[in-house]
């Protein structure tokens, strides 16, 4: 319901006014226009127009006037009626299925397929001439339309991933859809090159070479690509001065890397490039960067993991350190501040279960593994002294459960105040079976060594795989996964690699599952944009929206 500078009583008789002005015959041989509503069950609509109506149209008159007549109407709906209803003006004497004139239809469309920006003219009948009464989508992904006649429309493949889907058009009238589909297809920025790792970002993504080099493509307003500009780049190019990659992370605006001292090494000193001002290129600073700074005290670093704005690294000592923001406690040292230095995480380390703390945690575990989301951070680390990373830890944010530990959190559609955050690394509750860990924004899953998958967090698109759509701040099962040895997580979505075929959950309204459809999913289904066993489960990474891999040929993949 909207909120009026005068009643719904005073505003009935003001429409009649409108309505009775404007009506007018045709002359002069110009168009008439005629303006349409439909109440949709809007209340305020029903209220305010003759005889509570449901539906109407009024001849406005012709030309200018006539046009002119009908968009006071329209402004006068858009004060005093909810978004239910719609409105619209055209020449059209009376309004046909749907709410319009005659509902569109789709013929065809050419080309059949293209890359984001490719002009596709889609031709049918009964098409609105009017852009603003028209949505095109591509996949489900909104295009632009950049012109209109009743059988021909001209639009823009949207910026998106590779999809296959049909063409939609949406309007007052009614609604179509293509029975063929266009098949998007985004040139690899890397071509044919051989790669070991790709991390992809919210508007960057970034790789290792097989070469010992390092390329990123996207955005790049703080310097992210690393190439020493700030010029926006949709072909990869090189970072600059660096060379032996270990391992590569992508935040927001931000990258890092991992460097050795020769080609093959598997552990280095990190250097970050893009954003700093929350710290996170490590070096003492809150400066920016475009090309590669040092990340301070930092020489023996086998893994890094980022996201958003702050960036952790697994020691070959088995200690985890983080910098960048941490006014959630992401940084695990016990503070709610933000540190432009790597900072020890708490209890993180060769393992001492000799010694316990008050909570009676050993003093220190060894991790194997770290990986960063939006606010908070888990890793895998020992459940015994001298034993593999089977156990899992978590720290900072708790408003979606995102520690796993049981605490209290705010579910869905509730209202609750926000839950303090806790910046002491907690052990995730009752997982001592964990081979490989990833952490979206607000949420993160494990594959098991039973090949069952686990997640835990924000759930409200589905994203824990459980079959529901609320949070868990503890560990919950992944429906009917067998045979998982990978996992990763974008935002708001997850995907294991389960027996050699690639299966994700959660939200879906561009295509990140990557099976043809835009409708979240709170269960796995299974992806058709890569074929099983045709890419490398540990190189599963994702981003914000995207998954990308390394394929069987090495070269890169992305999706969708």
């Amino acid at each position: 319901m909207k909120h009026y500078r005068l009643s719904l009583a005073s505003a009935l008789p003001i429409l009649g006014i409108l309505m009775f002005a404007a009506c007018g015959g045709g002359g002069n041989g110009e168009p008439e226009w005629y303006y349409h509503f439909v109440c949709n069950g809007d209340p305020d609509c029903l209220a305010t127009n003759f005889a509570s109506a449901p539906i109407g149209t009024s001849d406005q008159g012709p030309g200018n006037a006539g046009y002119t007549g009908c968009q006071s109407l329209i402004q006068f709906g858009n004060r005093f009626w909810g978004t239910a209803a719609q409105q619209w003006c055209d020449n059209l004497a009376s309004i046909g299925p749907g709410g319009g004139g005659a509902a569109p239809a789709i013929s065809g469309f050419t080309p059949m397929s293209g890359a984001p920006g490719t002009s596709v003219t889609v031709t049918g009948s009964n098409f609105p001439t009017n852009i603003a009464d028209i949505t095109v989508t591509v996949s489900g992904v909104t295009a632009p339309v950049t012109s209109a006649s009743s059988t021909q429309l001209v639009i823009t493949v949207p910026s998106m991933g590779n999809a296959t889907g049909p063409i939609s058009v949406v309007t007052p009238s009614g609604n179509a859809t293509s029975s063929a589909s266009f098949t998007v297809i985004v040139p690899n920025p890397l071509g044919t090159s051989a790669i070991r790792k790709i991390a992809p970002g919210y508007t960057h993504t970034c790789a290792l070479l097989a070469d010992d080099t390092v390329k990123c493509w996207g955005s790049n307003d703080f310097g992210q690509l690393g190439d020493g500009t700030t010029s926006p780049s949709s072909s990869a190019v090189s970072v600059a001065g660096v060379t032996n990659p270990v391992d590569i992370a992508v935040g927001t605006s931000f990258s890092c890397a991992i460097f050795g001292a020769s080609s093959g090494a598997s552990s280095g000193s990190v250097k970050c490039w893009g954003l700093g001002t929350s710290g996170q290129l490590g070096d003492n600073t809150n400066a920016s960067s475009a090309t590669p700074v040092s990340v301070s005290s930092v020489s023996t670093a086998s893994q890094i993991s980022a996201r958003a704005h702050h960036v952790c690294a697994l020691l070959t000592s088995g200690q985890v350190v983080c910098w960048g923001e941490g006014t959630s406690g992401q940084l695990g040292n016990n503070s709610t501040s933000n540190s432009p230095i790597p900072v020890a995480v708490v209890g993180t380390g060769p393992d001492n279960y000799a010694v316990v703390n008050a909570q009676g945690q050993p003093a220190s575990t060894k991790a194997f593994q770290v990986t960063a989301g939006d606010a908070h951070t888990c890793a895998r680390v020992s459940t015994s002294n001298g034993s593999a990373g089977l156990g899992v830890k978590c720290w900072g944010s708790t408003n979606h459960g995102e520690l796993g530990d049981g605490s209290a959190f705010c579910q869905v559609n509730t209202i609750c105040d926000p839950k303090n955050p806790n910046p002491v690394p907690q052990y995730v509750s009752g997982l001592t079976s964990a081979s490989q860990i990833a952490a979206g924004a607000r949420h993160t899953c494990v594959a098991l060594t039973s090949g069952g998958a686990r997640c835990w967090g924000q759930g409200d698109m589905g994203q824990l795989g459980n079959g529901s759509n609320v949070h868990s701040s503890t560990p919950v099962l992944v429906s009917g996964i067998s045979g998982a040895t990978a996992a990763s997580a974008g935002s708001e979505f997850s995907c294991v690699s389960s027996t050699g075929a690639l299966k994700c959950w959660g939200r879906n309204n561009n295509g990140q599952l990557g099976n043809g459809a835009t409708s979240n999913s709170s269960t796995p289904v299974t992806t058709t944009a890569v074929a099983a066993g045709n890419y490398d489960p540990m190189t599963l990474m994702g981003g914000n929206q995207e998954t990308c891999m390394k394929l069987a040929d090495n070269t890169a993949f992305c999706f969708p």
